[in-house]
């Protein structure tokens, strides 16, 4: 399981709630998966949150060129990432560290 602050470890630009002490249940790439406690990573590029968010992701990954959708809460957290794909591979890399792991590959 990774911990805000693991996240933050990897990719410390974050945008919205610092949050402390969040767990994540797992790590989902497809914006209409439904993931408990889900950090979200949009490999295929996807601008809209709105369906991960509804889908149960709690934060996500988001691109440093893309402008941060409006109807984003702050609440949800975001950190920035500069190439989404070695993005992904990192967090998978830390994630295989842990235990609980429930990984979802890149869809393709």
């Amino acid at each position: 399981m990774l911990s805000y602050e693991d996240i933050l470890l990897l990719f410390p630009e974050a945008k919205g709630i610092r949050f402390p002490g969040l767990t994540f249940g797992m790590i989902a790439t497809d914006p209409g998966e439904k993931m408990s406690k889900g950090l979200y990573v949009p490999l295929d590029g996807g601008a809209d949150l709105l369906g991960p968010i509804e889908s149960g992701a709690i934060a996500s990954l988001w691109p440093q060129d893309m402008a941060v959708p409006a109807h984003v809460p702050n609440h949800f957290p975001l950190f920035i990432v500069d190439d989404m794909k070695l993005a992904y591979e990192r967090l998978i890399a830390c994630w295989e560290g842990g235990s609980d792991k429930q990984i979802k590959p890149p869809r393709g």
